[in-house]
């Protein structure tokens, strides 16, 4: 054998030995940062991380999760029963995962359910009927029941009624109303007379916010009355005349006059002005007429309003609004875009990624936007989404903000979308881009695997929420899901 044969096989060798070391490296990076998701810390960033494994949807994390019910932190318990109910086939929280957590986990995981939809009014039912369920997890599932016009234990709430929380028995007594049984509500007024000034406030502004929740209509005459009480701060006037407006009170705009006053600064204005932005559909059109014209965002959020309510001009004036990049009332417009025409909402959604190709346009409120719109036009129309995506300017903000956009999405088509972008180098919108191929393609070649295994152990400019998504599908790329499993939860 030639020395030059030699030389070269010792090169070779040693190349093998060098991917071999890293790709060990890789994956005990990858299951440390891992264990930073399941392991709780002083400041709660634990809880962010495992927020981040849920959203990948992964069926693999399965085994994962069910070892996290069993966690002593209860708000792990939370991450992980919602976790399991993503992956599946319901998307429906399991009323016996419930049963098995921690009893001071059941308000957050039934909030956090209810809002994402996690649970039917069957499943609801099934939840009140176990003892292990407290007063105001058990409420809120009743409460919904109320609101969603679906049969509800009235012994049950009658219960919960005499409860020494005022805050269970009075959203109790309001439920009953609801349902047309006045009977314990009056016991809720003699409680709240008896309290002192403030004790009153506090418990008045968060009944109001509750009834306009869950849309306890029944409780309007009793609002308006309590808006005559003079004594009120102006947060309990506020969530009052919101509650009247949001629920379509026919005299909402008097209460609304009333409680903003002569002379109201400016950003009281504001605050009123957006009650009526959210409530667009439901103010009536000459509404807007009260808010002043020489400030340009009340200017427009009349002009916004107007549009909504009349059905007319509801494009223009909703870009209008959201060019001015006013957070709170960005907020507040972007659910009015779900009700457009899926063409007028795709043309809103493409106006707010589009603006990113601008420099002067890329500041983080700015940017956040973009990404929302994203993922709401990839619901509508991928193709315009991925369209953008090939000719966005690489590594650029625009190029940057869809492949985060694209982050939620569970689609093979993503992951190919992603995999034509020029990668060159280690920017963050390669490392994106690589994220996006990793979760959304069943395998990868050598190389992008190497390269996730690097992101994964810190080397990819993302996030520690991403990175920690990196983790774990090199960890499922490399065919290490059992291995990570044996570290995390050692003698289980």
């Amino acid at each position: 054998m030639k020395h030059g044969s030699v030389r070269t096989i010792l090169v070779v060798a040693l190349l093998l030995l060098g991917t071999s070391r890293a790709t060990a490296d890789s994956l005990s990076a990858s299951i440390g940062q891992l264990e930073m998701a399941v392991t709780p810390q002083r400041g709660g960033d634990h809880l962010n991380l495992l927020f981040a494994l849920r959203q990948l949807q992964a069926p693999a994390m399965r085994p994962l999760f069910y070892k996290l019910v069993q966690h002593e932190e209860w708000a792990v318990q939370v991450h992980a029963v919602l976790g399991l109910a993503a992956l599946s086939e319901s998307k429906q929280i399991d009323p016996w995962l419930v049963r098995q957590m921690n009893p001071n986990g059941h308000d957050a995981l039934i909030a956090n359910a209810l809002d994402l939809g996690m649970l039917d009014p069957e499943q609801m039912r099934e939840l009140i009927r176990h003892d292990e369920l407290g007063p105001m997890p058990r409420l809120l599932v009743l409460s919904e029941l109320v609101s969603l016009d679906e049969q509800a234990s009235a012994e049950q709430l009658q219960k919960l009624c005499d409860h020494a929380d005022l805050h269970v028995s009075a959203l109790a007594a309001a439920a009953l109303v609801q349902t047309g049984d006045e009977s314990k509500f009056s016991a809720v007024r003699q409680r709240l007379a008896s309290m002192s000034n403030r004790e009153r406030q506090l418990h008045l502004q968060w009944l109001f916010e509750a009834i306009r929740q869950y849309e306890f209509t029944a409780l309007l005459p009793w609002i308006k009355q309590t808006l005559n009480d003079e004594t009120l701060d102006e947060p309990v006037q506020f969530a009052a005349v919101f509650a009247l407006a949001e629920l379509g009170d026919s005299d909402v705009m008097g209460f609304w006059s009333e409680s903003l006053g002569a002379k109201p600064r400016h950003v009281q204005l504001i605050r009123y002005a957006l009650i009526l932005l959210v409530c667009a559909d439901e103010v009536p059109l000459d509404a807007f007429d009260q808010l002043p014209a020489d400030d340009v965002l009340l200017q427009q959020i009349a002009a916004t309003g107007r549009a909504i309510r009349s059905q007319r001009n509801q494009v223009l004036e909703l870009k209008n609004l959201l060019d001015l990049e006013h957070r709170k009332s960005t907020d507040l417009a972007m659910p009015h875009i779900k009700n457009l025409s899926d063409t007028q909402a795709a043309d809103i959604y493409g106006h707010l990624i589009d603006r990113l190709a601008r420099t002067e346009a890329q500041n983080a409120e700015t940017i956040a936007v973009g990404v929302r719109a994203t993922g709401e036009l990839m619901k509508i129309d991928p193709i315009l989404v991925l369209n953008r995506l090939k000719t966005a300017e690489d590594d650029s903000i625009h190029q940057q903000a869809i492949l985060l956009g694209l982050m939620d999405v569970h689609d093979e088509s993503v992951g190919e979308a992603a995999s034509t972008i020029r990668r060159i180098g280690a920017g963050r919108a390669d490392s994106l881009a690589l994220l996006l191929m990793a979760k959304n393609l069943p395998t990868l070649e050598v190389e992008q695997i190497n390269r996730l295994g690097m992101i994964a152990s810190g080397g990819g400019r993302v996030s520690a929420v991403l990175q920690t998504q990196a983790a774990w599908l090199y960890v499922q790329h490399t065919g290490n899901v059992e291995k990570a499993l044996g570290r995390l939860f050692p003698g289980s």
